[in-house]
């Protein structure tokens, strides 16, 4: 949503001694930094696709930054709204070559603007996974040295790392133990990867998904 100068039709672009409103600073900086509704934000993100209990979820989490209040209304930042639904959806099989092991999706939500260890804590404790599913990982995790994870919110990456072990707690309960990303990270982190409704991890690449064999979902 873009905001009007506020300055009469008739100013000049430098204004007399003391300026109109549409000359001052912060004129300037809401013209050079358009503003949304947090409405008119959701509205942007169901044209990206997302149902608009997703898109609420997903603004709450920071990943289009904190608004700004005025009043009972929530101002976003407009190029990050609109940079969020622009995101690019890898295909299965760039996925595929990039990630041979498999990638695992972590759908729990993380706040966005939280430090990486923060993160981290979020997504390393309590994965309810069969026995098979925790030995697979560790087998992969052993060929590989990690595996990568991604956390994503509304489909949209949020944070990366990288499993490092796999940790029985319980039958069907895992922690994990999480390092910072590699370079890898850098390709994922500005991508979606919408997997529908569903489970609360999927391994990308190998058709797991919480405590079930099942066929991953399509990636795209």
């Amino acid at each position: 949503m873009s905001h009007s100068d506020g300055g009469s039709p008739g100013d000049a672009p430098g204004g007399p001694a003391g300026g109109t409103e549409g000359d001052s600073p912060a004129a300037s900086e809401r013209r050079a930094c358009p503003l949304m509704t947090g409405r008119e934000a959701t509205a942007a993100l169901r044209r990206a696709g997302l149902p608009e209990r997703q898109a609420r979820v997903v603004l709450a989490s920071g990943l289009a930054g904190r608004p700004d209040r005025a009043g009972s209304a929530h101002l976003f930042d407009a190029h990050r709204v609109l940079a969020l639904a622009r995101r690019r959806v890898p295909t299965d099989e760039e996925l595929a070559a990039a990630y041979p092991l498999g990638l695992f999706l972590a759908r729990r939500v993380v706040p966005a603007d939280a430090s990486w260890d923060d993160q981290a804590a979020g997504l390393s404790r309590e994965w309810a996974m069969s026995p098979f599913s925790a030995v697979m990982l560790k087998e992969r995790v052993g060929r590989q040295g990690f595996l990568p994870l991604v956390g994503t919110t509304g489909g949209f990456v949020a944070v990366a790392a990288e499993i490092r072990a796999v940790v029985r707690i319980g039958s069907r309960t895992s922690d994990f133990r999480l390092e910072p990303p590699g370079r890898w990270a850098s390709d994922l982190l500005e991508t979606r990867l919408p997997a529908g409704p569903g489970p609360s991890w999927v391994f990308l690449g190998t058709g797991w998904s919480a405590n079930r064999l099942v066929r991953a979902p399509r990636a795209g």
